[in-house]
């Protein structure tokens, strides 16, 4: 896992106390739905060696279903990407 992930995790288990999906709100304690590594909001495909593809803003932690969810469309990640400023992050990508 890339140091910026793993530091994602660490800050927020400081910040809320134990992991949980930030879309749905599981655990992941069900064997059919863990949680997988942090997620990224504007994907690795979309902006290779990009300095802020790793940036604690881009990042969010998702149960596998919402992490699939979210891949379903890439518009399903439009309300992340102003809410989290990401357009001033990557302001060449079409958002």
């Amino acid at each position: 896992m890339i140091k910026q992930m793993a530091d994602y995790l660490l800050d927020f288990v400081d910040r809320y106390g134990y992991l949980y999906c930030e879309r749905c709100g599981c655990n992941g304690s069900d064997p059919d739905n863990p949680l997988d590594p942090p997620h990224h909001i504007i994907y690795r495909s979309e902006a290779r060696k990009h300095k802020n593809l790793h940036n604690k803003k881009n990042l969010i932690l998702l149960c596998r279903n919402c992490h699939n969810w979210f891949h379903a469309k890439k518009n399903r990640r439009t309300y992340l990407v102003i809410e989290r400023g990401l357009q001033k992050l990557f302001p060449n990508l079409p958002i």
